[in-house]
């Protein structure tokens, strides 16, 4: 019998892409820790051997000493500028705090590019592989060569369908939507899987 193949951690700094790219792993045969779409369970979730999960925020303090080892790693990149504005519209919206209370688009661009080199050190000393970047603007724009970059990666240890995975992205615009009309459609999908289950 042998041994399960190591944990897959998608990871990077919020609003990056992870749910979507553990949509597609999810859709390829991958086990994912967590609930469809989001796939958020905890903080800093227990990945089991042949699952994946996500982790956010890795160099926080509460999250690195929790960090797994022996893992696969996809880092999730986006436009600076883009996932500022991700970040800002999804805290003004659950905040309740306007927008233009927030620091400006382009300071809070730049704290995360000031942020991402060490999230990187934290979760990559972890991986038994030189760990794959994955680009949020090429998943939606091109999630075919995407899922194919990201099945050759795993292929190691996982058999995944990259024609499945590239299905699981709804097709859109890279940059961040002015709404929250994807994440809503997602969670009433959710609500309906949920039911018909």
């Amino acid at each position: 019998m042998s041994a399960a193949p190591p944990p897959i951690v998608v990871a990077g700094l919020g609003r990056c892409g992870a749910s979507a790219v553990l949509q597609m792993l999810d859709a390829g045969g991958v086990p994912c820790v967590g609930d469809w779409p989001a796939f958020e369970p905890d903080r800093v979730p227990v990945i089991p051997p042949g699952h994946a999960g996500k982790i956010l925020q890795p160099a926080d303090p509460d999250v690195r000493g929790r960090l797994p080892c022996g893992v696969l790693v996809i880092w999730m990149a986006r436009d600076f500028y883009e996932q500022a504005r991700s970040q800002i519209k999804l805290l003004a919206h659950s905040t309740g705090i306007p927008a233009s209370r927030f620091p400006s688009v382009p300071a809070w661009a730049a704290s995360l590019e000031r942020d991402e080199p060490e999230a990187k050190a934290a979760l990559f000393a972890g991986a038994i592989a030189p760990p794959i970047v994955a680009n949020f603007e090429n998943v939606v724009a091109a999630p075919n060569t995407c899922a194919r970059a990201l099945a050759v990666y795993l292929a190691p240890w996982y058999d995944i369908d990259p024609d499945r995975m590239a299905s699981a992205i709804r097709p859109r615009a890279p940059g961040c939507a002015p709404g929250l009309d994807i994440e809503l459609a997602l969670m009433m999908e959710a609500q309906a899987r949920g039911m018909s289950a």
